[in-house]
């Protein structure tokens, strides 16, 4: 059985050599013979391209390829388009989180100003009319109308007609606009 084996061996190395020596000396081609083969077969004749169609399929390639490579650049220009707007929403973003924080902090102020004016309009509420009007006399007019905007009409027409009658008409001009 080693003996066959050995046979068998023997002669697939020799006709190997033999088919490489006839391809290397050109004396016949196993390409060519594979390819000839190839080429007549009818299952594979029908996809077998002209050098029309071959020089055809080859520019449809090389503008596909272009494409691509033109694809590639807008994707990369669009990508730096988008980082850039993504960078610009994060600074508004980080203004727009700025700003809501000082816009708290006034509505803060606001709220304990207009807390400090109702404790001080309560506080000129309890004193008489003359001795209010006789405080404000040394007061701004802003002051004066928060002032008579939170107390009772009775109190502040009191309080106005205690007033010089120069102050007392201007203030009620503001008041009535």
């Amino acid at each position: 059985m080693k003996k066959a084996l050995l046979i068998f061996l023997a002669l697939l190395i020799f006709s190997g050599l033999v088919v490489a020596l006839l391809d290397v000396f050109d004396i016949w081609s196993i390409t060519d013979l594979v390819s000839d083969y190839v080429r007549t077969h009818p299952l594979v004749q029908p996809y077998l391209l002209t050098a029309e169609e071959r020089e055809e399929m080859e520019r449809k390639i090389n503008q596909l390829q272009v494409e691509v490579l033109n694809l590639k650049d807008e994707n990369e220009e669009l990508i730096r388009v988008n980082q850039n707007l993504e960078d610009i929403v994060e600074s508004r973003d980080e203004q727009i989180s700025h700003l809501e924080v000082e816009l708290n902090q006034e509505e803060e102020v606001r709220a304990d100003r207009a807390q400090r004016l109702e404790q001080l309009a309560r506080g000129y509420e309890e004193m008489s009319p003359d001795d209010a009007a006789l405080v404000l006399q040394g007061l701004e007019d802003d002051l004066v109308i928060n002032l008579f905007l939170r107390w009772e009409d009775r109190f502040a027409a009191r309080v106005l007609a205690e007033m010089d009658n120069e102050r007392s008409a201007r203030l009620t001009e503001i008041l009535s606009q």
